[in-house]
């Protein structure tokens, strides 16, 4: 397991406990064939048809930020094990589809 950095690690009081405990009802996943996604660290592997992978990050004006996002072609003769297309570099969350978007309110 890996910590948060200084600067998005939740309010902890003197005992390391946090001081804003979760509420609300507890939440129940089932995926009965297993997850469809790994997890590690900051990358994500993420299979639904076709493999995407991505890195997250937070970005104080931007919020959640997706880095490095590719998918992975099926394998083919030239590339037994796929091949992996870059689809784009970084994308904001907060600013999708939407123009008028400020960091600065």
């Amino acid at each position: 397991a890996r910590d948060n950095l200084p600067p998005m690690a939740p309010p902890m009081a003197a005992d390391g406990t946090p001081l804003y405990a979760p509420n609300g009802k507890p939440r129940v996943t089932s995926e009965p064939l297993g997850a469809n996604f790994v997890i590690d660290g900051y990358a994500v592997t993420y299979t639904a048809g076709v493999t995407w992978k991505f890195l997250l990050g937070f970005d104080p004006d931007g919020g959640l930020t997706l880095y490095h996002l590719r998918y992975v072609l099926p394998p083919s003769r030239a590339h037994p094990q796929g091949k992996e297309e870059q689809y784009l570099f970084r994308a904001y969350i907060p600013d999708f589809g939407t123009d008028y978007s400020a960091s600065n309110l």
